[in-house]
């Protein structure tokens, strides 16, 4: 891991600097990207065909001016051929539970930290979120909350708004009450 958050800071701790620390140092978000490396690789192999086999043999006959026999033969891995559209499908499915369980620990980091009173560290995790899941609606829950602790009212109403309308049954269900 990078030595840079292990070496005391003599200056005020910037947002930025508290999310890279917390994206590079946190064990859990660490795995979760190993993990996410491993599944990337493991769909890219799922979609590749096991190299053919060419096998070639000559003959050469006894018999006086008999030409020499040449065989060639081409293989290739027929069950390999018909399990890569399964193998394949399943393999992104785990690529995406994967990009799934890192955004969770992402979120459940950005929830610390507007919990703990730096909203400011949370948004800068919830924007890089929304770079790469733009349509999950707890997202822009934590997103308004960030909002709302920064006294960022417009901004924060509007992440609620999104939120309600990525996910218009919690956001009845809750009115309800």
């Amino acid at each position: 891991w990078p030595a840079a958050p292990r070496r005391v800071h003599t200056a005020p701790l910037t947002s930025d600097a508290a999310v890279q620390i917390a994206l590079t140092c946190n064990a859990d978000i660490a795995s979760e990207y190993a993990r996410l490396g491993i599944a990337r690789a493991e769909a890219f192999q799922a979609s590749r065909l096991s190299n053919p086999k060419l096998n070639v043999a000559a003959l050469d006959s006894s018999a006086r001016g008999a030409p020499p026999q040449i065989e060639l033969g081409f293989v290739q891995n027929f069950t390999n051929l018909i399990l890569r559209s399964p193998r394949t499908r399943f393999a992104e499915g785990e690529f995406l539970r994967a990009q799934q369980l890192l955004a969770g620990r992402v979120l459940r980091l950005a929830a610390y930290f507007t919990r703990e009173g730096a909203p400011d560290a949370a948004l800068d995790l919830l924007e890089r979120l929304l770079d790469n899941r733009p349509s999950e609606p707890l997202v822009y829950f934590e997103l308004y909350k960030a909002l709302t602790a920064l006294d960022r009212f417009a901004d924060a109403a509007e992440a609620l708004a999104l939120f309600e309308q990525l996910q218009p049954s919690v956001s009845a269900s809750a009115h309800a009450v």
